[in-house]
């Protein structure tokens, strides 16, 4: 598919494209979404030739990222691939091209076509290629454009970084604060404890105290009723009733 507007930096992203693979091979009757900047349609059928060749050296496997060399419209390019779900994936770029930029590519590419959901699976079976590539010529420009300046990806990627630290850093700080909330109503818990656990003991004191009394009482009782009975007996036997002097 041929692109006519925009300006894209020839030795960035240049071309991409999504081939459903089954056995080694493209599919049969399978259409590729591609999009090439700029490319006339024998163009564009260069660098599907390329790809093809590529899946039929089966030099991809499910998760890996990776890159070879080829030489296509007379100069070397890099074709980076993946195999996912089916699908083998390709970001073609420049051959001094940063590979960690091209699997950043790669990364929203897979994820710009697996919101296409079910519409993949139909579409992959109509005759007419090109309407779809049509259709997904915006979101697949604009990918290349983000992709075409690298300076511009520094700068951008450093910002990322930035705010990735700021996130991360107030992450932690939330997480702190919730951890010390929960250490606090920890605190209080215990705090609750320890209060109930004091007044329970008062009043278990308390009882003891008042049982310990109760039971010095009844002892003294006791003695007392003793030494009556005793000095009794005692001024009984010594003053027996009815005696005289």
């Amino acid at each position: 598919m041929a692109d006519g507007g925009g300006l894209l930096d020839a030795d960035g992203v240049t071309y991409v494209c999504v081939v459903k693979v089954e056995e080694g091979a493209a599919a049969h009757g399978a259409c590729p979404l591609q999009y090439g900047h700029q490319m006339k349609k024998a163009e564009v059928q260069e660098y599907r030739t390329a790809c093809d060749v590529v899946i039929r050296a089966k030099s991809y496997k499910a998760g890996d990222f990776i890159s070879v060399g080829q030489r296509v419209q007379g100069r070397m390019v890099t074709l980076h691939h993946e195999l996912h779900e089916g699908y083998c994936y390709f970001v073609v770029t420049s051959e001094d091209y940063p590979p960690r930029y091209a699997q950043k590519c790669m990364s929203e590419l897979i994820a710009e076509v697996r919101k296409l959901g079910q519409q993949l699976a139909a579409w992959q079976q109509s005759p007419t290629e090109d309407g779809f590539s049509r259709k997904m010529a915006r979101p697949l420009k604009g990918l290349l454009m983000r992709y075409a300046d690298i300076d511009s990806l520094d700068k951008a990627m450093a910002m990322q970084k930035k705010v990735d630290g700021v996130t991360s850093t107030m992450q932690d700080t939330i997480h702190t604060a919730v951890g010390n909330v929960q250490s606090l109503d920890d605190l209080q818990e215990s705090t609750a404890n320890l209060q109930s656990g004091a007044k329970m003991f008062t009043k278990q004191a308390r009882k003891s105290r008042r049982a310990m009394c109760l039971k010095n009482m009844k002892l003294n009782a006791i003695i007392f009723l003793i030494v009556v009975v005793v000095l009794w007996e005692v001024t009984s036997s010594l003053h027996p009733w009815g005696s005289k002097n």
